[in-house]
């Protein structure tokens, strides 16, 4: 038995509630109607930014707020980051 992952983009077939000679039509998403913050710390990590980034931003189950949270990095994580426009919302703070 497969564990950890759940794949919105194939059907689950759940018992109906109200009969129990069949099985109801699959169900949208559960995550249709939320909105969800996704939060990618940050330290000098821009090698692996633009991957963090897209995976998110290609994501369509759900609504969200892309945050890259950046902790003083002397790397060119601001750059990366503006480059998304408002897609991605920056916080720079830092490092102490």
């Amino acid at each position: 038995m497969e564990t950890g992952f759940v794949n919105f983009n194939h059907p689950v077939l759940l018992p109906p509630h109200e009969s129990r000679t069949g099985w109801s039509q699959p169900n949208p998403s559960p995550f249709s109607s939320l909105m969800v913050s996704v939060v990618i710390p940050t330290y000098n990590r821009s090698a692996f930014l633009r991957d963090a980034i897209d995976s998110v931003l290609c994501q369509q189950e759900a609504a969200f707020e892309l945050i890259v949270v950046d902790d003083g990095s002397s790397d060119d994580t601001e750059k990366i980051v503006e480059s998304y426009g408002t897609a991605v919302q920056y916080v720079r703070q830092s490092n102490s």
